[in-house]
């Protein structure tokens, strides 16, 4: 469309303008997008319905308009990115480079970015597993602000829980403060 000399696909959209758009339409008004200009390619939907990716009739990955949130192998994610699979759900990065590394960067600030409080957690790394009924946490790594912070001054603390035997619920059993 758009072209006299197609480039050997089934279907070649071409617009001579700055972008160009793909529209598929239902009946009932909903439609999804491809749109290219400029540097950004969207794709999506132009109402407020979720979007589904996927192969062979089946979600790979799953977009919920009404939380923002992104499903990879779950078509109903509860946190905004959420992982499900039956059989692998590692997360892998790798830098390959003499200068750089990998990592995890946890941040918070409060409300309307504003400076956090003495005792506010700044980050939680938490394990679960199955009891046959529901999921409940073995263990957690927390991070927190140790004391008052300030500009150039953050303050902080680890603190290592586990869940004894018979519990449902981890419980502190090392704290590193901010003098070590």
């Amino acid at each position: 469309l758009g072209t006299t000399s197609p480039s050997g696909a089934k279907l070649h959209v071409y617009e001579g303008s700055s972008s160009v758009s793909l529209k598929v339409e239902r009946g009932d008004g909903s439609l999804g997008l491809v749109s290219a200009g400029g540097s950004t390619t969207f794709f999506g939907t132009g109402d407020a319905t979720d979007v589904e990716i996927g192969t062979n009739s089946s979600p790979l990955m799953f977009l919920d308009h009404s939380a923002s949130n992104i499903g990879i192998g779950t078509t109903s994610p509860s946190e905004k990115l959420d992982l499900y699979s039956t059989s692998d759900a590692d997360i892998r990065s790798t830098v390959v480079s003499d200068s750089d590394y990998p990592s995890l960067i946890l941040r918070r600030a409060d409300s309307s970015t504003t400076l956090v409080d003495n005792g506010d957690v700044t980050g939680n790394i938490q394990f679960w597993g199955y009891d046959g009924d529901q999921y409940l946490r073995t263990a957690e790594i927390s991070s927190a602000v140790d004391a008052t912070a300030g500009n150039n001054d953050m303050p902080g603390r680890l603190t290592f829980s586990t869940t004894a035997d018979g519990a449902t619920s981890p419980t502190e059993r090392l704290r590193i403060t901010r003098s070590g």
